[in-house]
């Protein structure tokens, strides 16, 4: 089993017994471990994150975590693109960001353009925007063809994204609760914000994140709707 970051917890063997139990602490190092048979029976650590017994680390696919230091052993490939300003860094806070391959910060925020930049190939994510496009090309507030590259965004793996049980997914179950179909929006902002952020929590998005996101998407939609009255 594993906790709503997906850092591994407890492992229950075919009988329903709990063989195994591990706690972490803020920079991944093990607190408690209790186990019946094999002590590091689970390898895995924070998500993404497989520990090597010979070195005490933690490999992160790109580059090596170590917990005793709270840092990366090298500096992120993607330099200041991956959201901290001493390249060593893990993340701003353990309890609601992930990064699962050394690179990007998972439920990083910014923008549409700065999350999809060319210094982002190949960190596994994608931007996900609380205001659809589509709803933007709706309100006449750009073409088909445009895309606001500063509309506030979220970086989301597949998993979080559009697999069964992300974002998109849980979206269209909230807009079917509400009569509405897959790619229908509602016509009023609060509401299709609601139904939005509701699928990020639902994703397993932390909720004061979400709040954050919704007011900088609000504001982004101000904007606009006075540029568009002065235009």
């Amino acid at each position: 089993m594993s906790d709503y970051l997906g850092t591994p917890v407890e492992a229950y063997d075919e009988e329903g017994k709990k063989v195994w139990e591990r706690n972490l602490d803020i920079y991944g190092r093990v607190k408690t471990e209790e186990a019946l048979g094999e002590k590091n029976l689970i390898p895995f650590r924070f998500q993404g994150q497989y520990e090597d017994e010979e070195t005490g680390l933690y490999y992160n696919r790109f580059r090596y975590y170590s917990p005793e230091e709270g840092c990366y052993t090298q500096q992120d490939p993607i330099g200041l693109a991956g959201g901290n300003p001493t390249l060593y860094g893990y993340v701003y806070d353990t309890l609601c960001e992930l990064d699962p391959f050394g690179l990007a910060i998972l439920f990083e925020t910014g923008t549409y353009g700065g999350l999809n930049s060319s210094v982002h190939v190949g960190d596994g994510l994608q931007a996900h925007e609380l205001i659809r496009h589509k709803y933007l090309v709706q309100k006449k507030l750009t073409s088909q063809r445009v895309r606001l590259s500063g509309n506030p965004a979220i970086a989301l793996d597949n998993v979080h994204h559009t697999r069964v049980g992300g974002a998109h997914w849980w979206e269209t179950q909230i807009r079917k609760s509400q009569g509405l179909g897959r790619n229908q929006f509602h016509p009023n902002l609060k509401r299709e914000l609601d139904i939005t952020q509701g699928g990020l929590r639902k994703a397993g998005y932390p909720a004061s994140q979400a709040r954050k996101l919704r007011k900088e998407a609000e504001k982004f939609y101000k904007r606009q709707t006075k540029l568009k009255c002065l235009g």
